[in-house]
């Protein structure tokens, strides 16, 4: 922990990029996904809004380098292949769930999944071998959530469960290293464990973990990915043995600890070292000042405090583990940079209030085809 938690207090601000300076209404920035499997200078992050949007930007610079207009309502997840960067995948309250090449023209996706019932996706993930697809929807008419799986390379449905659920479920994580294993995370507080291999529900189910809250946050973390963490909509952690059940930690009073100039507001996500098995946990209060906490010892200390970058609440971020670097995204349509580097703060704001889209150079490679 102590690794971490020294590169993590070295962090400032050292870009900034703005998706919107208009005064009407702002943009939020909901979702971040970046390409991990490429980490030259032209590596991208993508970024959704709420205008329907995706926006990708150079992961080093945050020069933008290109803009995705493919849904017609709020687009609610995105993921990068794990085997493939050029692959991207988006999913949206429109009903859809889309595949895109970034080799192709940006307006075409290559490929367009829907669910059989007539709701929205409330939340994608593609296995580690890019092969399955799965995506969580928002409850239907009759009040049931569906977790749906395709096969990628046919664009086939492959089937759904829906019986582990009892609310929308609000995000999807496949295992980094089990092409069939997938988590999920609902508002009815249950995070559920599944082995996709299996047609039937019952025995698909390996482990049903319970918040007792509204799951904001899941993700895999321990050694070999053993462990399941979650966050929730009441700012509590909980960490389990994902695959025995086990409740290995759990925080539920970050927030009564934390007071005067240490105090936040809400909890963001979980910030994992390469090996998955150290966390630190970010948090934020409204005016935009980000916190990272380590909640490692029976006490939460604050060992890194990160402002004026944004000015109101941060909804989302991404820590590159190779480089040490942490891309955090908000409700003031800012995208911010944080690195130990010493290199002078630089903005990709123009006074005009429009964003400065410096390309960012094309790689040469063949475009995706089914």
């Amino acid at each position: 922990m102590e690794n971490l938690a020294k590169l993590l207090g070295q962090l400032h601000l050292t870009h900034k990029s703005s998706i919107s300076l208009a005064k009407t209404e702002p943009e939020y920035i909901l979702a971040l996904a970046a390409q991990n499997q490429s980490e030259d200078n032209s590596s991208l992050i993508a970024a959704t809004s709420s205008n329907y949007c995706i926006r990708l930007y150079n992961k080093t610079t945050l020069a933008g380098a290109r803009q995705i207009q493919g849904h017609n309502n709020v687009i609610t997840g995105i993921s990068f292949g794990k085997e493939d960067p050029n692959i991207l995948l988006s999913c949206s309250r429109d009903k859809t769930v889309k595949c895109w090449d970034l080799r192709c023209k940006p307006e075409n996706e290559v490929q367009q999944f829907q669910g059989k019932t007539n709701v929205g996706f409330g939340s994608v993930d593609i296995s580690c071998n890019d092969r399955l697809i799965c995506a969580g929807t928002d409850v239907d008419f009759d009040k049931d959530a569906y977790l749906i799986f395709w096969d990628r390379r046919k664009a086939a449905f492959l089937g759904s469960y829906s019986e582990s659920f009892d609310n929308e479920i609000v995000q999807v994580c496949f295992h980094p290293n089990k092409t069939d294993h997938v988590a999920s995370g609902a508002s009815d507080g249950l995070v559920c464990i599944f082995n996709l291999t299996e047609t039937d529900e019952d025995d698909a189910l390996i482990t049903t973990l319970n918040t007792e809250s509204f799951v904001a946050r899941i993700g895999w973390c321990g050694v070999d990915n053993e462990n399941i963490y979650c966050i929730t909509d009441v700012d509590t952690y909980h960490s389990w043995d994902a695959f025995e059940g086990d409740l290995l930690k759990e925080v539920l009073d970050i927030k009564d600890k934390l007071k005067g100039e240490d105090s936040v507001d809400y909890l963001i996500d979980v910030i994992l070292t390469e090996d998955n098995t150290q966390q630190i946990i970010a948090a934020g209060n409204k005016t935009g000042t980000i916190k990272l906490l380590d909640i490692s010892s029976k006490s939460t200390e604050v060992i890194s405090t990160l402002s004026k970058g944004h000015t109101e609440i941060v909804r989302c971020i991404y820590y590159n583990n190779k480089n040490g670097t942490l891309i955090t995204g908000g409700e003031d349509s800012l995208l911010c940079l944080w690195s130990s580097d010493p290199v002078t703060t630089t903005s990709s704001i123009e006074r005009k209030g429009k964003l400065k889209m410096k390309q960012t150079p094309s790689r040469k490679s063949q475009p995706y085809s089914r």
